[in-house]
């Protein structure tokens, strides 16, 4: 009798789904958009996952960075943060934030802190009428993803020391991957 129950304890901890190892691989595009209106500023948000690609990181003539995404084999996730007044009038009262950052192979559990941030590629862009617009590496801060299920991930971002004028400091997002068009 004891081993009955000692085998059925047994099988129900190894069936239990446990995220530590899990990993999604990403067969294709995932995006996802988001407006609000706050004080006559219309505020967007997106997300979007790009498989089959790689982050180029370059400066100009100018030494201001600039990313262009090219073909590679890695996976690139891309968040854009852009505010604009909804009164035409105001040119330059437009904020424009990206945050980019890249993975090899299937995206798996990962949780990085300041120099470690290298290893994903973590940069933030930030542009509008002002000095110091730009891309630029993150350095200090973390970075936590968390494969939640068969095609889900968490992911959270905290940039702890922003270049002067990065409005979004905090990043949060559940993305589902892989969704089939009827969903």
């Amino acid at each position: 009798m004891k081993s009955i129950i000692l085998t059925s304890i047994l099988l129900l901890f190894m069936s239990c789904n446990s995220t530590k190892d899990m990993q999604v691989q990403v067969k294709k595009n995932y995006f996802s958009k988001t407006v609000s209106q706050e004080n006559n500023t219309k505020i967007s948000e997106k997300w979007q996952v790009v498989p089959n690609a790689s982050i180029n990181f370059e400066k100009d003539k100018f030494g201001i960075g600039m990313v262009k995404l090219a073909k590679g084999n890695k996976t690139v996730i891309y968040y854009k943060y852009e505010s604009r007044p909804v009164d035409k009038s105001m040119m330059d009262g437009g904020y424009v934030q990206d945050v980019f950052f890249e993975f090899e192979g299937d995206i798996k559990n990962i949780s990085l802190k300041d120099k470690q941030l290298s290893q994903i590629n973590l940069l933030v862009g930030k542009h509008g009428f002002f000095r110091g617009s730009g891309v630029y590496a993150v350095t200090s801060g973390s970075f936590d993803l968390e494969v939640t299920g068969q095609d889900q991930i968490e992911i959270d971002v905290n940039i702890a020391k922003p270049n002067e004028m990065v409005q979004k400091t905090h990043l949060h997002t559940t993305i589902e991957l892989n969704q089939t068009d009827d969903e």
